[in-house]
């Protein structure tokens, strides 16, 4: 396990998680500017000319990496997180925190169901075990106020000890075994990792 000073422990991107936001950000780019460049260059097609001007291009350009830039970023973001003594930390300039007190439970597995019914027919069985894999490690953290919390970070630096860092400090809030209702499951199966669910109606 590996603190600072502290005894705090943090997480990151690793390095082929950068590697994968450089590479793709020229490819979120394109994405984001397909649409609008179509829709400029439109108008232009009958024109003389027959295209739009270079200064529209590269505003649309522009604009695409815009897009890229908060995509990449809101990514990233989620991948840093850190556990202090008497908090969980998220955020690159950690801009969210979740009190310890505040976790009423946690836990351990989520529901086995696939994020879209019929998608096993398509998934490999190993594909299928990673899956369950995933489920199975990912630990729900529910707090005071019927909020919700997916944590899975095991494939970022420190995840790991980070996960079992909190489970053992809140040992007596453990459940494993739980009983999902079919209105959290509904919700959990659409939810992002990592990233928290505001109490909804029908929720426990």
């Amino acid at each position: 396990m590996v603190k600072d000073e502290s005894g705090e422990i943090s997480t990151g991107p690793n390095a082929n998680d950068w590697l994968a936001c450089i590479l793709g950000f020229p490819m979120y780019t394109a994405i984001a500017s397909i649409l609008p460049l179509l829709l400029l260059q439109w108008p232009y097609m009958n024109t003389p000319n027959g295209r739009a001007p270079a200064w529209a291009f590269a505003g649309i350009l522009l604009f695409g990496a815009a897009v890229a830039a908060w995509f990449t970023g809101r990514l990233l973001n989620r991948q840093f997180w850190r556990l202090t003594q008497s908090e969980l930390v998220s955020g690159m300039r950690g801009q969210t925190r979740y009190p310890l007190s505040n976790i009423e439970k946690i836990v351990v597995g989520l529901p086995g169901q696939l994020p879209v019914a019929g998608m096993g027919v398509f998934a490999s069985p190993a594909q299928l075990e990673i899956f369950a894999e995933k489920q199975a490690t990912t630990l729900l953290l529910k707090f005071n106020d019927g909020a919700m919390l997916p944590l899975n970070l095991r494939a970022l630096a420190n995840g790991a000890a980070l996960m079992e860092e909190l489970t053992g400090r809140l040992q007596e809030r453990v459940t494993r075994n739980y009983t999902y209702s079919d209105q959290e499951i509904k919700t959990l199966r659409r939810a992002d990792p990592n990233a928290l669910i505001r109490k909804r109606p029908g929720l426990q």
